[in-house]
């Protein structure tokens, strides 16, 4: 049997204890230390973050005025150059002379893109009845000219145009179901007035549409608002 002599001894509870603080005091020590460089590290990436330019991904989109279909179309010139006006294309119109210009019949008023519109120099011997008849007259502004103050016969006034120039252009509407007995009565069918009116001088305009034919007002205002009063 082997007895413990005085010289051998082993820890004693306080010293476990001591050890124990020791390293429990060094844990919380470095878990501190972890913590606070972190808590900065966060800080640092958060601001770096808030800081940094936004990378802008708005594209520029560039757009492409439409052309102008009326730039091409033939420029006529009225006598004493009163007025000028685009002649669309397809368009042929005989010329009355003094700035009048007409299309009676055999014509059309569709727009014929690639053939250039014509203004002849044959007088037209009557209207018929049976194709639109068109009418473009100029006149100076002079209290005679009752045309320009008068709204035509029987006829609605509807909202007024622009030429492209700003020039304001009267529009009226008729339409008539009764048959023609005198040419003082409106057409069977429907009437177009409009009215370019310049502070010297207008440009009259009538386009009658018989029944059972086709309507061209749309081509024929796209004209008028190349109109130019000189």
């Amino acid at each position: 049997m082997h007895k413990v002599t005085k010289t051998e001894s082993g820890f004693s509870i306080v010293e476990v204890v001591l050890v124990i603080v020791i390293v429990g005091l060094i844990g919380t020590v470095g878990w501190l230390v972890y913590k606070n460089h972190h808590k900065t590290t966060k800080a640092a990436l958060t601001t770096t973050s808030a800081t940094k330019p936004a990378t802008s991904t708005k594209t520029t989109t560039t757009t492409t005025e439409p052309a102008n279909p009326t730039a091409s179309w033939y420029l006529y010139t009225a006598p004493g150059n009163d007025y000028t006006m685009r002649i669309p294309d397809g368009w042929v119109l005989d010329n009355e002379g003094n700035g009048t210009i007409v299309q009676y019949s055999g014509g059309s008023l569709a727009i014929v893109p690639g053939t250039q519109g014509v203004v002849t120099s044959n007088y037209p011997q009557h209207a018929n009845d049976d194709n639109p008849l068109l009418d473009i007259q100029w006149y100076t502004n002079t209290p005679n000219n009752s045309l320009f103050f008068q709204t035509p016969n029987g006829a609605t006034q509807e909202p007024s145009l622009e030429t492209n120039g700003g020039i304001t252009i009267d529009k009226y509407y008729l339409y008539s179901s009764q048959p023609q007995t005198n040419i003082d009565e409106p057409i069977q069918g429907t009437t177009y007035t409009y009215i370019v009116k310049g502070s010297d001088s207008f440009v009259y305009v009538q386009l009658l549409v018989p029944i059972n034919t086709t309507d061209y007002h749309a081509n024929l205002e796209e004209a008028l608002k190349t109109v130019v009063l000189n």
